[in-house]
C-alpha cells in the first residue's frame, strides 16, 4: 500500500487484495448499520468511508453473484497478515 499526495489530492495505491479487503470490511460495517463499530463518530467519517467503499465496488471482481465468496478467500489469502495475528 502507497500513498502519494500532489496538490490538493492524494492517490492512494492499494493492490487488489488490499482493496477487496478494505471494500469488504466497510461494506459489512455499513450493511449491518454499524459502522460505529469503526469508531466513525462523525458524520462526515462515515460519508468517507461509504463513498470509499461504493469508489472500490466496481472494481471488485465477482461482487453480487456467487463467486464473490472466492475472491474474498483470494484476497484474505493474498495478504500477509504478519505481526498483526493469525489468517482466517
Amino acid at each position: 500500500m502507497e500513498a502519494n499526495s500532489s496538490g490538493d489530492g492524494v492517490t492512494l495505491f492499494l493492490t487488489l487484495a488490499e482493496a477487496v479487503v478494505l471494500h469488504e470490511r466497510i461494506a459489512f460495517s455499513e450493511f449491518s448499520e454499524d459502522l460505529e463499530v469503526m469508531e466513525l463518530p462523525e458524520p462526515v467519517d462515515k460519508k468517507v468511508m461509504s463513498d470509499l467503499q461504493q469508489a472500490l465496488a466496481p472494481l471488485i471482481p465477482r461482487l453480487g453473484t456467487d463467486g464473490y465468496q472466492a475472491t474474498i478467500d483470494d484476497a484474505y489469502g493474498a495478504i500477509d497478515a504478519g505481526r498483526y495475528g493469525m489468517q482466517r
